[in-house]
């Protein structure tokens, strides 16, 4: 088993409630020192990743402030509704790729809007190849009082299964070779129950954006390193080291992202995984250098996609 540094006790952790619709129960200071802590020593490879994207939740424009977490919490909403309505059996929500606690947060809110009872109903599952990102959500979920178990998989190359009445799907697209999009998204709808939701939430980039998405980046390692510079946050390695981290994350290679100008490529890719579309909409990314988009996808088994 993993062995990880103790997470400091923190009565201000206390204070983020699964019933804030802010912070869905996050505290994401606390969350990017805990990463500091870990991820060097066991996400040696993808260390600058983790941490830089911890530090990016902190940022004013950051994607999941600007409307990226409302709009999961909106195309969750309706699914939680039918869960509940449904029968008694428990509830299996799976977080496929987390990354961090975003997901996990977003569905236990989604879940505690609908009934706070239900979450007792609810076996959380969290996969992610790393382990830093599975330890955040086992803190978190032990802060909340959540059923979860998390496994290390490479959801690339798996052929472990995870029934599940939900998937969630958060940009994972970009992390993924292409080549094998269509076989892991066929893999994850293998492990849908009967009725169940996979929800795809993924960026697509135009192609004449591609420049703008790097002077995008460029400027948010610059607003990254003002935010230390200036107090507002307090990071638990020294400035050199942190800084470092951002440089190297600015020049990240994502051999994955989709690269249709428009969500065409995704409803072609849904299909081909042998899943039906239920619902689609884009949403657009509100950032100054590029006009790139998120599209939620909804989706099932075609026999269930179009109804209950």
């Amino acid at each position: 088993m993993e062995q990880f540094p103790d997470r400091p006790q923190s009565k201000r952790i206390c204070g983020h409630s699964l019933s804030n619709p802010e912070s869905c129960g996050e505290d994401l200071e606390e969350n990017l020192n805990r990463t500091i802590a870990m991820a060097p020593s066991h996400c040696a490879g993808c260390a600058d990743y983790h941490i830089a994207n911890a530090t990016v939740r902190l940022l004013d424009n950051a994607p999941w402030r600007r409307g990226a977490g409302k709009a999961l919490l909106e195309a969750l909403q309706p699914i939680f509704t039918r869960l509940k309505a449904g029968n008694t059996n428990p509830i299996d929500v799976v977080a496929a790729a987390c990354a961090d606690t975003a997901v996990l947060s977003a569905c236990a809110h989604a879940a505690w809007i609908e009934d706070p009872q239900m979450l007792k109903r609810i076996r959380h599952t969290v996969i992610d190849r790393c382990p830093t990102p599975l330890a955040l959500c086992e803190e978190f979920a032990a802060r909340h009082d959540l059923q979860i178990r998390t496994n290390r998989v490479d959801l690339s190359n798996t052929e472990r299964t995870f029934p599940a009445d939900l998937i969630v799907l958060h940009n994972l697209l970009p992390f993924i070779p292409q080549d094998r999009h269509v076989g892991m998204l066929r893999q994850l709808g293998s492990w849908l129950k009967s009725g169940g939701r996979m929800v795809l939430w993924q960026l697509v980039i135009p192609p004449e954006d591609r420049d703008g998405d790097v002077l995008t980046r460029i400027k948010r390692v610059a607003d990254m390193k003002a935010m230390v510079e200036s107090g507002r946050i307090t990071i638990s390695e020294t400035k050199e080291t942190f800084f470092a981290r951002l440089d190297r994350y600015a020049d990240d290679n994502r051999p994955g992202q989709p690269r249709s100008p428009d969500t065409a490529a995704l409803r072609s890719l849904i299909a081909s995984a042998g899943l039906e579309i239920s619902s689609i909409e884009e949403f657009p990314h509100n950032c100054p250098h590029r006009s790139k988009l998120y599209v939620m996808i909804v989706a099932g088994r075609p026999s269930i996609a179009s109804g209950d």
